[in-house]
């Protein structure tokens, strides 16, 4: 898959971007949610690093999130490079390699307070 390029700044904490994948003939869409804690980066699909530094500015990543089991894309990438924590359900890395499923917290567990917190808030 093709790094995309830019995103889209919808409202001062919401960003969007996307990048046509041939392997699956589609155009895959990710989401940046920043709040006071930081940036989570949804579903996120490879960014050039230019546009990755501005989406994230002087904000840190706070986590990257898996919303589902076919959304693996650049996620442990930019979890490492950020060494920033990747939520998922549990079942989100079965298939994968065991290193991929050892990185991620699972959302529905406790240590995931946090996540659900900004997203209760923000909602």
């Amino acid at each position: 898959m093709r790094r995309a390029s830019d995103f889209d700044r919808i409202a001062p904490h919401l960003a969007l971007w996307h990048a046509y994948d041939p392997g699956v003939k589609a155009e895959l869409y990710s989401t940046g949610l920043t709040s006071s804690g930081g940036t989570y980066l949804i579903d996120p699909v490879p960014l050039r690093r230019e546009a990755l530094a501005e989406l994230v500015g002087y904000s840190c990543v706070a986590g990257v999130i898996v919303a589902s089991s076919n959304h693996h894309r650049a996620s442990v990438q930019i979890a490492e490079q950020f060494s920033a924590p990747l939520f998922a359900r549990s079942e989100t890395f079965l298939a994968r390699r065991r290193t991929d499923s050892q990185r991620f917290t699972p959302i529905l567990s406790k240590s995931s307070e946090r996540l659900h917190a900004l997203l209760n808030s923000n909602l």
